[in-house]
């Protein structure tokens, strides 16, 4: 059996640089895209994490100073989330509607 060498890795991947570099507006556009996406998952997962936190300092602190900061944090929190629900679903549906600029 002779093995006989093919062009055909090589050039797949010429073309798939090619296409990276030559879609330089659509590759800004998908990562613009992403990360709107990723700040709005950072300040859902921000409000999460620090629910936790409040919640553990508010079971091991007695102090009425600290339970009214808690509160207030937290009220403004939910505000927060509630805001940030609508823009992270915005941002979700318009970055699965922007199309990679790899070629798939």
């Amino acid at each position: 059996m002779t093995l006989k060498a093919s062009a055909a890795p090589f050039s797949n991947h010429s073309c798939i640089a090619s296409a990276i570099c030559s879609s330089e507006a659509s590759s800004k556009k998908y990562l613009r895209q992403l990360s709107r996406l990723q700040d709005a998952l950072g300040e859902a997962n921000d409000i999460k994490t620090s629910r936790t936190l409040l919640s553990d300092i508010r079971e091991s602190v007695p102090s009425p100073d600290v339970h009214r900061a808690i509160g207030a944090v937290t009220g403004w929190q939910g505000h927060r989330e509630l805001a940030g629900a609508d823009r992270l679903n915005n941002r979700w549906r318009k970055f699965k509607r922007t199309a990679p600029f790899w070629p798939c």
